[in-house]
C-alpha cells in the first residue's frame, strides 16, 4: 500500500505565496520540500478554482472603449512611427 502525504492548508498557502511572488517551481520545491508534480498539480487546481470563481462573479462589466491607448500613443514611440497603422 502506498501512502500519500497530503499538504496542509499552511503548506498550500506557503507554496502559493511563493509562486505569487514569482519564485520558480523548482525553487518552491527546494524551499518547501514538496515535489515538482505536487506544486504543478496544486497550481492547476487553484487555477481551475480561480477560473470558476471569476466566471461566476465577474459579470456585466461596463467597458470604456475610449480609455484604451491608441496606436501611436505608446510610451517611447517617436512621432509618426505608427502612423501607417492608425
Amino acid at each position: 500500500m502506498v501512502s500519500m502525504k497530503t499538504l496542509t492548508t499552511s503548506e498550500r498557502a506557503r507554496i502559493l505565496h511563493l509562486l505569487c511572488e514569482g519564485t520558480s517551481i523548482r525553487a518552491v520545491c527546494r524551499l518547501t520540500g514538496a515535489s515538482k508534480n505536487t506544486v504543478a498539480k496544486l497550481l492547476g487546481d487553484v487555477g481551475r478554482v480561480c477560473m470558476a470563481y471569476h466566471d461566476k462573479h465577474v459579470r456585466d462589466l461596463k467597458s470604456n472603449v475610449n480609455g484604451g491607448v491608441k496606436v501611436g500613443q505608446r510610451a517611447g514611440a517617436k512621432p509618426g512611427q505608427f502612423a501607417a497603422l492608425a
